[in-house]
């Protein structure tokens, strides 16, 4: 890997630090993960997104618990497992934000990370090569459905890393 890929793609935990802005890029699918409004109206997930800082539904915010713990937001959407399902959790402010946001990274090389649920350790969050969601049930953190590129798109230090190119 070049100097220069290595600094837009440094070790997956770097990027995990509370307050920057990532794009989660699925192995299977090559898109991001992305929340996106379901039939019924309802907030869902699924890894068809754009890469870039246009994607806005396709970049969450950080939150880094310690540990290698991490919850991910958008606006007031946080990512999360319940009842085995991926999901999106709309928290209003000041409200209190349940352990089922909460992740444990699961790094795999340098590059590559599976989050992996804090309350059912035994589920993650997958995508199928079709850009579909898989069932947290039957995601193993080393299924290739389950990994990630991570791409950093803003730290609150610095201007927007995409304008950097």
């Amino acid at each position: 890997m070049t100097s220069k890929n290595q600094e837009k793609y440094p070790a997956q935990e770097n990027n995990f630090v509370t307050g920057y802005r990532i794009q989660l890029v699925s192995r299977a699918s090559h898109h991001t993960l992305q929340i996106v409004e379901g039939p019924s109206g309802q907030l869902t997930l699924d890894g068809k997104g754009e890469i870039g800082a246009h994607a806005w539904n396709a970049i969450w915010t950080v939150v880094n618990d310690g540990n290698n713990q991490v919850q991910l937001y958008n606006n007031n959407n946080f990512l999360a497992i319940v009842n085995g399902e991926p999901v999106v959790i709309q928290v209003g402010n000041g409200a209190q934000i349940g352990a089922e946001t909460k992740f444990q990274l699961v790094l795999n090389g340098d590059y590559l990370v599976a989050l992996q649920s804090t309350v059912g350790p035994d589920r993650c969050i997958g995508i199928n090569e079709d850009g579909s969601l898989k069932t947290a049930q039957i995601c193993a953190s080393s299924s290739v459905n389950s990994l990630f590129g991570v791409l950093l798109i803003k730290n609150p230090e610095n201007a927007q890393l995409e304008d950097k190119k």
